[in-house]
Order: C-alpha cells, then sequence, then structure tokens
C-alpha cells in the first residue's frame, strides 16, 4: 500500500492470496488503518510505530533548524560584548530592498580591532561604479541610489583591512 506522503506499508503478512477479493475502502482513523475487502472482510494494521519513527525524525529536524537559526540570527543587530560566544568578524549583510528602483540599504559590521573598511559596487561586467570608505566601526548602513544606474545586477564587496569579506548581488530594476 502506498501513501500519499510518499511511504508506504507492506500488507503482504495479512493477506494469503488465496481469493481474488478486491479492496473496496481504506480509512485512516488516528494511528489505526482499517482496510475493507469485498465480501465483508476486514483488516485493521496499527501504524503507530511507523508514525512515531517519521515524528521522531520531524522532531530532531525541528531542533536542528531551531539551532541554526539561533546560530545565524542571534546576534544580529547586538554588539559582540552583549551576545557572548559570538565571533567578532566582519559581516555583510544583503540589501534591503532588494530589488529595488530607488535606493536600497546596505548593513553592515566592522570589528573595533580593524583598521579600515571599504564597499566596492561593480557592475556585471566588474567594471567599478562606487568605493565607499567605511569609517565608523561596529554596525553601519549606507545607502544605494539607483539613479544613473541601468536595470540588472550589480555586485557589492566588503573589504576590510584589505582583505575581501563576502560579495552580495543587488538587483536594479
Amino acid at each position: 500500500l502506498n501513501l500519499e506522503d510518499g511511504g508506504s506499508v507492506d500488507l503482504a503478512p495479512f493477506m494469503d492470496n488465496t481469493d481474488n477479493q478486491n479492496l473496496t475502502a481504506a480509512t485512516l482513523t488516528g494511528t489505526v488503518l482499517e482496510i475493507e475487502i469485498e465480501g465483508g472482510t476486514s483488516v485493521s494494521v496499527d501504524l503507530s510505530s511507523l508514525l512515531a519513527d517519521i515524528q521522531a525524525q520531524l522532531d530532531d529536524h525541528e531542533e536542528r533548524i531551531t539551532a541554526r537559526e539561533e546560530c545565524e540570527c542571534g546576534h544580529v543587530g547586538i554588539s559582540p560584548e552583549e551576545n557572548e560566544g559570538f565571533v567578532d568578524r566582519p559581516i555583510l549583510y544583503q540589501n534591503i530592498p532588494n530589488p529595488f528602483n530607488n535606493t536600497s540599504m546596505i548593513k553592515y559590521y566592522i570589528p573595533q580591532t580593524s583598521n579600515n573598511g571599504n564597499l566596492v559596487i561593480s557592475d556585471n561586467m566588474g567594471q567599478i561604479i562606487s568605493m565607499i570608505e567605511l569609517n565608523d566601526k561596529g554596525y553601519g548602513s549606507t545607502h544605494v541610489n539607483a539613479e544613473g544606474l541601468a536595470p540588472g545586477p550589480y555586485y557589492y564587496t566588503l573589504y576590510v583591512d584589505e582583505v575581501l569579506i563576502d560579495t552580495k548581488i543587488m538587483i536594479v530594476q
């Protein structure tokens, strides 16, 4: 028996294969699958062990997703001193909104121990459109104006102490 969710149940132990009776109905109530066979015969199959395994897998996946979300997002907007265990490293965030047709904001984080930061914006051919010096340490943001930019993809790259940290893509409409 194949289930809609891709699972299956082996009904061979419940069938003697000596008659030509057809399945007339199958009903799932809670964890019990009731199978009605032509001629009034029915068989009940308890699926609780199968469902318990699936539920355990779902619970495990949910715990892992929650742990990743906390790990990735737990420090956003909080200074390193306020978030114990946070690795003090430069961060480049995705611009908001993206795509955009007027102005977009790019957020970043530059550690206090860094000397300098630059944000380089280039077009799809690699030509530098703008280079912005980032003099403030900690969390900061800058705005990009789409005026004079042709619609299409553009790249922005964060350099801290002349080391490439990250590159993201933004779309001008």
